[in-house]
């Protein structure tokens, strides 16, 4: 052993490949993030039953992608007809969510599509809902606290070189929302929802939203 030492440490360095330099995309980060798209009232015996949904979220996860979570907010939009009487349904949501990578390991080829692939994730979550109605008949104005739950699924993809400090990411995500709330207009109560929306994401690639240089001792291969 001291002798394999002594060889290491007096043996001509060599200089790495470009390849080897540098800060290389590993699966872990720090993203803030936005998202809009469209929700859709689960429920068919809505009049109309497709609104919007746009909000804002932090997200983190670790080496690989092996621990990722998410908090977020959101505010959704409808407009309820019940023949000739409208509502306006606004509904707050404070979500948290794990994302989990089934083909995490694919990060390893460190290839475009290996990317893509890894980047993809099934989605559990539960989320704080503050529901407000109003109606142009007063009977039906009211606010509701509730929770709901959801799962969902959805794929991340670089916008450009995701090595280095970081990179914008667009992703589309769908989820389906359990939403325990029963705005009763007109004898409606079902707000289970699927939601379908873009998001675009910087991500910072490590924790300390600053890039972390190779050490120098590692800038060559004994």
């Amino acid at each position: 052993w001291p002798l394999a030492l002594l060889c290491i440490a007096y043996a001509p360095p060599v200089l790495a490949d470009k390849s080897d330099v540098g800060t290389q995309y590993n699966g872990g980060f720090i993203a803030p993030g936005l998202f809009a798209g469209i929700e859709v009232l689960g429920a068919s015996d809505w009049d109309r039953r497709i609104g919007w949904v746009t909000g804002v979220y932090a997200r983190t996860a670790s080496v690989m992608s092996v621990f990722d979570v998410q908090l977020e907010y959101s505010v959704t939009g409808h407009v309820l007809a019940e023949g000739p009487v409208r509502a306006d349904m606004v509904r707050h949501s404070l979500s948290s969510s794990v994302n989990l990578h089934p083909f995490f390991l694919r990060l390893i080829a460190a290839d475009y599509a290996s990317r893509v692939l890894s980047a993809m994730y099934l989605q559990l979550g539960l989320s704080a809902e503050i529901m407000d109605l109003r109606s142009d008949d007063s009977r039906f104005d009211r606010n509701d606290v509730a929770f709901s739950l959801h799962w969902g699924a959805g794929v991340d993809v670089p916008l450009g070189n995701p090595n280095g400090h970081g990179t914008f990411w667009l992703g589309v995500n769908w989820r389906w929302k359990f939403v325990y709330l029963d705005p009763k207009f007109y004898g409606h109560d079902d707000t289970d929802a699927h939601q379908l929306v873009l998001v675009l994401t910087y991500r910072f690639n490590n924790t300390s939203f600053t890039r972390v240089e190779r050490p120098q001792q590692l800038r060559w291969r004994q």
